[in-house]
């Protein structure tokens, strides 16, 4: 099971930091942490420190975190997983990917 971080900027919001795999399962545990969240403003979604990141779990967490009408960020995502969003019809997620990899 991966680590689950969350915290409260004092700015607002929240960054909610994934480490480990993000696959299917986690996912949905990541995304039922943001959607409790989204009541503290606009949720930053750090992958940077995921060790992989399964493209169908990708798309399956943005989905549903635009579904419950969440307003977030993904950062930490390479150039493909940034491009898979918008190719899934998620272009209005506003992600940021990680500068090492471009793959």
């Amino acid at each position: 099971m991966s680590c689950i971080g969350v915290l409260h900027p004092q700015s607002g919001g929240a960054v909610v930091h994934l480490e480990g795999l993000l696959d299917d399962g986690e996912a949905d545990r990541l995304a039922s942490v943001i959607v409790g969240l989204r009541d503290d403003g606009p949720v930053a979604v750090d992958l940077h420190d995921a060790q992989a990141v399964q493209d169908h779990a990708l798309v399956r967490l943005a989905r549903a975190l635009a579904a419950a009408a969440c307003r977030y960020r993904i950062v930490g995502i390479s150039g493909h997983h940034s491009r898979l969003l918008r190719y899934v019809g998620l272009a209005g997620v506003q992600s940021a990917r990680a500068p090492a990899d471009d793959t």
